[in-house]
């Protein structure tokens, strides 16, 4: 399936775990064609949250058709998340293809939040939202049901034969739906349904997202979801539902599974490069996320499905790997399909591929390694180890935790898109720690943006503007005597020094409005025998057209990262 293709998108909850993919999607599919295209993007009550929050940044021609999954009767959003509609099942879409029903998962507790932007109208409402439900954005979520329609059963001949009606066009009218006349003398018509074998029930397919393990609990309590998981022994059995296929989103940490998808690299052909590149130069180059065979062996099974969903014994667990299928229709492919998924691949398997092609690479490799060795007065070999991840995801979690700052250059999603994300995976990696919040410098759309999100999920985080950094406000924020009044940029400062820097200017560039370049500057340093050694100096452009600040900027720069579009 491409992009082109889907027409609706179901948010299970609404996080940058969950959504932060949403905005490129918008702005991609708003772009395809002469006209663009829309899609219908539906979530539970609180994706109004984050659509507000998109306002800022993406436009209203681009956000498609975006409305809660209980917006049913013209009523607001809002106010259809009333407790009243908790653990009840609602259908926002039932036609003749398909029947798609949500379930509204009540939230755990309440905490307030506030948004400037908002405005007063969306303020109260979320408010008394808030009042009436005990209400965390963010937290609320829903178990999403897909229901085919029934698969009718096919004309037999040899009842439509027992019955006086031979193939023939006779028999054609009957399949078409028409009663026929009979051949024998006892029996006057034949109704299509005469003929027919029994109809099957259409597939059932059942998406839960349970973040923790309290909801997971409060799964097997909804009435609405009994006859999806009940036997039919409890129950009458025109009440039971035959789900043919549950998708469950889960982390680890509920499930007591084991990942397997890191030792299938997604992006093969990027993985095989990295690869090559690390056996020539692994000094420069980081080796991929290959598991080792001694890792993939050394892992356990995959633990059984949770007990508290209570799945019946017939049940198969299967943890999903990337590419793999689930057909629905037609009936008899009904079931898992992982002929799309890849083969695992070694980065022996890659390496014995480049050396029998390319012998002189090994030769190549050995001179990379004794130069480096000369050059840096080290016998040391790089660190090729096994460990307990990937090297590419070494030190990742920690890389995250130690973040400072973050700076934006300007407002478009390939440049700032994934902040949330990355602010709310700090804030969980640190929960247990005593830590300041992050300091965040962009430009005021970007403070608009961030401020709305916070309404769903707090990123720990202290914001500055751009203009507050460039060096003339910096000459002016030491030049006022009142200047502890801004935290955030006596922090910044602070923050400075630590990290080694002289200097960090925001300049601004001729792009779209509000728009930055910058200049980092390294404090100067001496060597061990007293000599002076010059600091360093990066700019950035932010991508820019030919702009004078930063040609001026530029100059006397130890590096230069020019990024541009076409």
């Amino acid at each position: 399936m491409t992009l082109s293709q889907i027409d609706h998108i179901f948010l299970s909850r609404v996080c940058s775990g969950t959504a932060g993919g949403l905005p490129g999607i918008l702005l991609t599919l708003a772009g395809m064609g002469k006209e663009g295209m829309s899609v219908n993007v539906r979530g539970p009550p609180d994706l109004y949250l984050l659509v507000d929050a998109m306002k800022s940044f993406i436009p209203n021609a681009a956000m498609g058709h975006i409305r809660s999954a209980l917006h049913m009767d013209g009523s607001d959003e809002v106010a259809s998340a009333s407790s009243k509609k908790f653990g009840r099942l609602f259908a926002p879409i039932n036609d003749e293809v398909v029947k798609i029903s949500v379930v509204l998962l009540p939230p755990r507790c309440s905490k307030v939040f506030s948004g400037s932007h908002l405005t007063e109208d969306l303020q109260a409402q979320w408010m008394n939202l808030i009042a009436e439900v005990a209400l965390i954005p963010g937290e609320l979520s829903v178990v999403c049901i897909c229901e085919l329609p029934e698969v009718k059963g096919k004309s037999n001949p040899d009842k439509a034969a027992a019955l006086g009606v031979e193939r023939g066009p006779k028999y054609s009218q009957l399949q078409s739906g028409n009663l026929v006349e009979s051949d024998h003398q006892n029996i006057m018509k034949v109704h299509p349904c005469d003929v027919m074998e029994p109809s099957v029930p259409g597939p059932i397919v059942l998406l839960v997202d349970c973040p923790t393990l309290s909801r997971l609990q409060e799964l097997s309590s909804l009435q609405s979801l009994t006859p999806y998981y009940s036997n039919s022994s409890e129950q009458h059995v025109e009440m039971c539902k035959k789900v043919n296929c549950l998708i469950y989103l889960s982390p680890v940490s509920v499930t007591n599974t084991t990942a397997k998808n890191i030792d299938i690299p997604i992006l093969k052909s990027s993985s095989r490069i990295a690869a090559r590149l690390n056996f020539l130069c692994p000094q420069f180059f980081a080796a991929p996320g290959f598991w080792s065979l001694q890792q993939l062996k050394s892992l356990p099974s995959v633990s059984k499905f949770p007990k508290e969903l209570s799945l019946p014994t017939s049940c198969q667990t299967i943890y999903a790997e990337n590419l793999l299928k689930f057909h629905l229709l037609p009936y008899k492919d009904l079931g898992l399909d992982n002929s799309g998924v890849r083969a695992t691949i070694s980065r022996t398997e890659i390496l014995n591929e480049l050396t029998s092609k390319i012998p002189e690479i090994i030769s190549a490799s050995e001179h990379i390694t004794q130069l480096w060795r000369e050059n840096n007065g080290t016998t040391e070999e790089p660190l090729l180890h096994v460990t307990p991840l990937p090297s590419c995801l070494e030190g990742a979690d920690e890389a995250v935790k130690g973040l400072r700052c973050i700076w934006i250059s300007h407002i478009h999603a390939d440049h700032h898109a994934g902040l949330a994300r990355i602010l709310a995976l700090r804030r969980d990696l640190l929960n247990e720690t005593p830590h300041e919040p992050l300091i965040v410098i962009g430009p005021q759309q970007l403070e608009i943006f961030l401020e709305r999100y916070q309404i769903l999920e707090d990123l720990d985080m202290q914001f500055l503007d751009c203009r507050d950094t460039t060096k003339a406000s910096w000459e002016t924020f030491e030049s006022n005597e009142d200047n502890d009044a801004n935290e955030s940029a006596n922090r910044l400062k602070s923050m400075i020094r630590e990290t080694g820097l002289r200097a960090l200017n925001s300049v601004p560039v001729i792009h779209c409005p509000q728009a930055y370049g910058i200049v980092l500057k390294s404090a100067d340093r001496t060597d061990i025998i007293g000599k002076k050694i010059p600091g360093w100096k990066i700019v950035y452009c932010g991508d820019t057209r030919p702009c004078p600040e930063l040609v001026e900027a530029s100059r006397g720069a130890t590096v230069l990262i020019h990024e541009a579009c076409q």
